[in-house]
């Protein structure tokens, strides 16, 4: 099942008619919450449709999965090399692929150096940037190094 941009109708006018709701019992110049949105959406959710329910739930799943390279979650025996040096555990990579550059998520333990240096990552315009740039540099530092074949993780 593949959500289009038309899906989730219901939920989106649901969604637009709770947030003009709220807001009109509010003050002139208050805002809401989208947790107040969601939680007031949640009381009705029994009567959303089924297929409503699973689209809605790709979506979300698609916005958590694409979230992964924001996400610090370290192995307790993994080196602490992560949080002292700023680097991501997870990176978004252009690779080529079918004679075009896709975008590919990759494990940044399991790339050596070379690997995250031949591969820039996608410039981001968020606070992953200043990770992703010490992903580079710190890749950089170990090629220089002569490291520029051992990953992190070795298989």
């Amino acid at each position: 099942m593949v959500a289009k941009r038309n899906s989730a109708s219901y939920t989106k006018t649901k969604l637009f008619d709770l947030t003009s709701q709220i807001l009109s019992t509010k003050p002139a110049g208050a805002g809401v919450l989208s947790t107040e949105i969601v939680d007031e959406f949640l009381k009705d959710f029994d009567s959303m449709p089924k297929e409503e329910i699973k689209v809605v739930l790709r979506v979300g799943l698609m916005v958590l999965a694409g979230r992964v390279t924001t996400m610090n979650k370290s192995h307790p025996n993994q080196l602490d090399i992560f949080v002292r040096e700023g680097l991501p555990e997870f990176v978004d990579l252009r690779v080529p692929s079918d004679g075009k550059l896709k975008t590919q998520r990759f494990d940044v333990r399991k790339l050596t150096p070379n690997q995250i240096a031949r591969h820039s990552p996608l410039s981001s315009k968020n606070k992953l940037t200043s990770k992703r740039d010490n992903l580079i540099e710190w890749a950089k530092q170990r090629i220089g190094a002569g490291f520029g074949d051992i990953a992190v993780e070795h298989s």
